[in-house]
């Protein structure tokens, strides 16, 4: 995945025109660990969420995906990370990250639906 990149709304659209009525774009950054380090380490809640998600994903490396995300919630709240946010929502985090995004997923089955 690039560092950057740019999606647009008409790449989505069935017929394509030269002309667009209606064009949105937006800038898609990868804050994946090695990627764009200093707009991440700018923003704390940002930081300790990369931590948070590089942390579920070591874990899932043994184990399934819900376990994973309890395990890293359990191990993020006493290393202080997210730890006041992940006390408050556990249940939250825990039901939205079964529905974890995969943009490369996503996009195969935009282009799909588009044809």
């Amino acid at each position: 995945m690039p560092e950057q990149s740019v999606l647009r709304l008409s790449d989505a659209y069935e017929r394509k025109s030269e002309e667009l009525d209606l064009e949105l774009r937006i800038r898609f950054i990868n804050i994946n660990p090695g990627y764009n380090e200093e707009i991440v380490e700018k923003s704390p809640t940002l930081y300790q969420y990369v931590k948070f998600v590089d942390i579920v994903r070591k874990y899932q490396q043994e184990m399934p995906f819900p376990e994973a995300v309890e395990k890293a919630i359990d191990e993020c709240i006493k290393k202080g990370i997210l730890a006041e946010f992940l006390r408050k929502n556990r249940a939250e985090v825990l039901r939205v990250s079964i529905f974890e995004y995969d943009e490369e997923e996503h996009m195969r089955q935009e282009r799909e639906e588009s044809r």
